[in-house]
């Protein structure tokens, strides 16, 4: 889906502690398992990262509605992805999102 890549070209542009932010959000811990993704854990154990698509997408004939924010479920390790047009409204929907304090 184009969203997922979208979201990791994203993801490359940032720096560590936006990084470490973003993971503090869709994950709940901002720092990963010493031996890296696969051991991330959820609720109920071992969880992989997940990324999910979302049936939400911005009104065409309204340019100033604002962009739909990702959602995140951090015992499940899911972020939860609006499918977003463009590689810039998702950039403008996730710098939005890590602007505010999500500690």
């Amino acid at each position: 889906a184009p969203v997922v890549a979208f979201f990791w070209r994203y993801v490359e542009t940032l720096d560590h502690p936006r990084r470490a932010k973003l993971l503090q959000f869709a994950t709940g811990t901002s720092r990963l398992p010493a031996a890296g993704f696969k051991d991330l854990r959820g609720r109920d154990g071992p969880k992989r990262f997940e990324l999910k698509g979302k049936d939400i997408y911005t009104a065409a004939d309204d340019p100033d509605a604002p962009l739909p924010l990702p959602a995140a479920s951090t015992c499940f390790n899911t972020l939860v992805l609006p499918k977003y047009k463009t590689q810039e409204n998702l950039t403008a929907a996730f710098d939005a999102l890590l602007a505010e304090d999500i500690a």
